[in-house]
């Protein structure tokens, strides 16, 4: 079981989705807050409305992606009117993501949220590497806890804070200090790691246009860098100070790491939602169990890490080819089994043996339940519904802010 606990409420799993996309509209929130998720952040709000850096900010590459997007969003009182609207609804547990564009406007910030009727929690984020001109404040530690003395002057919610990567340990040895001095609910660890730079060989330019192709990295190759930077606030903060651990996952073995490590909950950006909602339909549904087998999740979601699904289309395409895989090796074994008899007789040994189907360990799991694949007309609905989740044909990889 992949049950557990943050503020007292009880979550199905440890999971939930990296502020940065798929949660900049209503309806895309929405969705993630139906989705099997445990629960769900909404996009980094400023102030007022933003449009973003210009185009290209975001691309994709080998083991992640490079971004800057600029903290593209719909302003406060959007997230902050959605959010209210679903507590009143009877919604346990939400995430508002809020950051400034300077000092007074994070206070400002705060303050609105403070006296409004939301009482959920709210991330605090300190890291945005991808706003020209405006530094993280993250990075300037005197700025950071003068910051939050004076948050928590009037600011009795729950609060925690979205943090950049760190690579020194006296770096979390003086970060953890400030954090420690505050009532935090929990720390973020990490945003993307800013600045990198990639070439288009072929085009001899950068990749996206922002700060001169300067732009925050995401997915595989931040891995490390993630764990070692929860692993480390785990090892200083207090015992209260709970810990979302965020970079780097794209399998079931990158969230367990995460857990191992220190985290509480796992933000996840880097494997597609809509390929995350195909599996776990086919595990809760189409294999028709009645909770999530963490085994069998990470299995299937490292075979198709290896195998590069990336969309919902392809997820579909593999359910659809695991079945046949799954029926064809059932059906060869019976076959087996019948000419290991012959006349009533038992073979034992010497029987001629029929080609092996060549299938991935988990399609011939023995615990799995009875075979209830998707016939054609509810694949084609269920393609349908999940085609909502892409977002301008991007993937849903951690694109951070």
């Amino acid at each position: 079981m992949l049950k557990t606990n943050f503020l007292d409420v009880e979550l199905s799993n440890p999971l939930m989705n990296a502020s940065g996309v798929h949660c900049m509209t209503t309806e895309e929130l929405d969705e993630l807050a139906n989705s099997n998720a445990g629960a769900f952040v909404t996009k980094t709000a400023t102030h007022d409305y933003r449009e973003g850096n210009p185009e290209p900010r975001y691309y994709d590459t080998a083991l992640g992606s490079i971004n800057s997007m600029g903290l593209p969003n719909n302003g406060l009182d959007y997230y902050l009117d959605y959010v209210i609207k679903r507590q009143k609804e009877g919604a346990k547990l939400q995430f508002l993501s809020v950051t400034g564009m300077s000092y007074e406007e994070n206070i400002s910030l705060l303050k609105k949220i403070q006296e409004s009727e939301y009482e959920g929690v709210t991330e605090f984020n300190l890291s945005c590497p991808n706003v020209p001109g405006k530094p993280q404040i993250a990075y300037d530690f005197e700025l950071t806890e003068k910051l939050l003395s004076e948050v928590f002057t009037f600011f009795t919610k729950p609060i925690g804070v979205k943090l950049p990567p760190y690579f020194d340990i006296a770096h979390f040895d003086d970060m953890a200090k400030i954090l420690n001095k505050f009532p935090l609910t929990y720390v973020n660890s990490v945003n993307s790691v800013g600045n990198g730079l990639y070439i288009d060989i072929d085009k001899e330019q950068v990749v996206i246009k922002p700060k001169g192709g300067f732009g925050g990295l995401g997915g595989e190759y931040i891995k490390p860098t993630a764990l070692a930077n929860v692993r480390a606030f785990r090892e200083r903060l207090n015992s209260s100070i709970k810990i979302i651990g965020t970079g780097g996952v794209i399998n079931g073995r990158d969230v367990f790491e995460h857990i191992l490590c220190g985290a509480d909950l796992v933000q996840v950006g880097t494997i597609p939602s809509e390929v995350i909602n195909i599996l776990i339909h086919y595990v809760l549904v189409v294999k028709n169990n009645p909770t999530i087998n963490k085994n069998l999740i990470d299995t299937i979601a490292n075979d198709w890490s290896q195998k590069g699904i990336q969309t919902a289309e392809q997820a579909i395409e593999a359910v659809r080819q695991r079945d046949k895989e799954f029926k064809a090796s059932r059906k060869e074994k019976i076959e087996n089994r019948q000419l290991q008899s012959y006349s009533g007789k038992k073979y034992y040994g010497n029987a001629p043996k029929g080609r092996v189907a060549s299938v991935p360990d988990w399609a011939m799991n023995p615990n799995e339940t009875k075979e209830s694949p998707l016939d054609d007309e509810n694949l084609q609905l269920l393609k349908a519904q999940l085609s909502q989740l892409k977002t301008s044909g991007n993937s849903e990889q951690v694109k951070g802010e």
